[in-house]
């Protein structure tokens, strides 16, 4: 049998050409060939080649802004594109074609192209920016091929997600033996690594695999999670004490494979300010035994305002990227969950969640409209994407969007059981216009959802008629603080309410009793 040992750059000049498509995995710093990907990019610097390739991956990883250089991509389909400024660039000037899909779809996706169908059929993304009728996925002027069509099942409406040829697939895997039989038991997630090796291989594609080490021995049948089969070719690290790394913030934590179990921490308390006033509310939504989804940013201070309550064991917690259970870890990427009590691929995630098993999705918003839809993915032209946010909101039975009423320099004073804006933020959220629609009001109210948006002094319901103001800070004036600083006029709920002083006041809000009588 011929070796499969290559090193990086041998193993692009074999099995990478100019105008491939090449695909590869991550989440965080999991599963991504990031070696492999600097050389690729090196090569391309240096050489020329390979160019014009297509890169799709689900993004958040630290791999996708490697191929941020003009000429060495003509396409970037991706689920996020996270902190990779040079590719957001790239789509943002219009200098390549891009496509934004939800992550979930990513490695669902590449089932479809793995069972060798047409395209991916789903609800996930009606009547937001995936929606043909609204932008089809297009994220720059000159992506001008169809990926999204609109088609209908049964007198239903679906999404017809087109499944892409693939040329090359890269991965990051733990151990390969000499036959290419690939381990995964070092990563903290697999991501959607093996799709990508199987999709590859339908389509008669090549699969690259960098790996920690090389082992002679067969690897044990119960550790392979790609059998040799699927591997052309397989790379050594060459520098992995720097590359192989489960997170941005660490090398190695065994409690992060699940080889051993640490102490919850004891979050700090929590001191009174926007973030936390929204963050206490919003705790109010839970609902006994909940399966959770905390977004970034303030929904992560819901586990926070749980604990302080005495009701973290109450709730269960996931993450897109795999994690059921366990804690979050504030300030961490995403991948970060320790003593957790199972843990998937990501298609296997996603599969959870589109089935509308969360409870409670609790997500952030940057900008929303009359009619409850909400922008998370674009902001002043520029991308960022939507990541597993469609997939989450639009599948939840309930979700609650947090942010502050207003952005840029907003300040207030807590305190007394009431709020007091002390200087306004200078940017408008609440708008006639989004710039960007990542969640369907529409869709929502179709579906059944349960939505409200939380504030530091107002709440709002989203109802048939549209948004609804259901409930005031103390302190508050309507006209002054929320009506002059909206672009639209919401509805005004006739039992509108002062939201509980207990929010705005050190000391216990009531979650534990609030838990209490609803399980009556």
């Amino acid at each position: 049998m011929a070796s499969k040992i290559y090193t990086s750059e041998e193993a692009i000049k074999t099995f990478v050409k100019d105008d491939d498509f090449l695909v590869f995995a991550g989440f965080g710093d999991c599963t991504v060939a990031y070696e492999t990907i600097c050389v690729l990019r090196d090569m391309f610097l240096e050489t020329g080649f390979p160019k014009n390739l297509s890169v799709m991956c689900g993004g958040g990883n630290k791999g996708l802004d490697l191929f941020g250089e003009e000429g060495l991509i003509k396409m970037a389909l991706v689920g996020h594109y996270g902190p990779s400024f040079k590719v957001i660039d790239l789509v943002s000037n219009n200098k390549i074609a891009s496509y934004n899909i939800p992550q979930g779809l990513i490695g669902h996706l590449l089932r479809a192209v793995t069972n060798r169908e047409v395209g991916l059929v789903s609800r996930i993304g009606l009547n937001t920016v995936m929606d043909p009728r609204v932008k089809g996925a297009k994220m720059s002027a000159c992506t001008t091929e169809d990926l999204v069509e609109l088609i209908d099942v049964a007198g239903e409406e679906y999404l017809l997600y087109k499944c892409p040829h693939i040329d090359v697939a890269l991965i990051r895997g733990t151990y390969a033996d000499e036959s290419g039989n690939i381990s995964f038991e070092g990563e903290i997630v697999e991501s959607y690594a093996k799709y990508a090796a199987t999709a590859a291989k339908a389509c008669g594609g090549k699969v690259i695999v960098e790996v920690r080490d090389i082992v002679a021995d067969t690897l044990p049948g119960s550790k392979v999670a790609i059998p040799g089969i699927f591997v052309d070719a397989i790379v050594k690290q060459v520098n992995p004490e720097e590359n192989y790394r489960q997170s941005e913030n660490f090398v190695y934590r065994p409690e992060m494979l699940g080889l051993v179990r640490i102490p919850t921490p004891s979050y700090p308390p929590l001191e009174l300010n926007a973030r936390s006033l929204i963050a206490r509310r919003s705790a109010l939504e839970l609902v006994p035994n909940a399966f959770v989804n905390l977004g970034i940013g303030i929904p992560e201070l819901i586990s926070n305002v749980a604990q302080e309550e005495g009701c973290i064991d109450d709730i269960t917690l996931s993450i897109e990227c795999g994690f059921i259970g366990g804690f979050n870890v504030p300030g961490e990427r995403m991948t970060i969950h320790p003593n957790y009590d199972s843990v998937n691929d990501e298609p296997m995630q996603f599969d959870i969640y589109h089935s509308g098993c969360l409870d409670v999705a609790f997500l952030g918003f940057a900008e929303v409209n009359f009619h409850g839809d909400v922008n998370v993915s674009r902001f002043g032209g520029r991308v960022c994407g939507v990541g597993g946010f469609i997939d989450i909101a639009q599948c939840a039975k309930a979700v609650v969007f947090t942010g502050t009423f207003t952005a840029k320099g907003l300040r207030e004073s807590v305190g007394d059981g009431k709020l007091e804006i002390t200087k306004e933020g200078a940017s408008i959220k609440f708008k006639e216009e989004i710039e960007e629609i990542s969640f369907s009001g529409k869709q929502a109210l179709k579906e059944g959802t349960h939505v409200i948006y939380v504030t530091e002094r107002a709440v709002f319901e989203l109802r048939e008629e549209g948004m609804t103001l259901i409930e005031i800070a103390p302190g508050i004036d309507l006209q002054r603080d929320i009506l002059n600083q909206m672009t639209f006029k919401p509805i005004i709920a006739d039992d509108l309410k002062l939201m509980d002083e207990k929010l705005f006041t050190v000391g216990p809000i009531g979650l534990r009793e609030a838990l209490d009588a609803k399980k009556g």
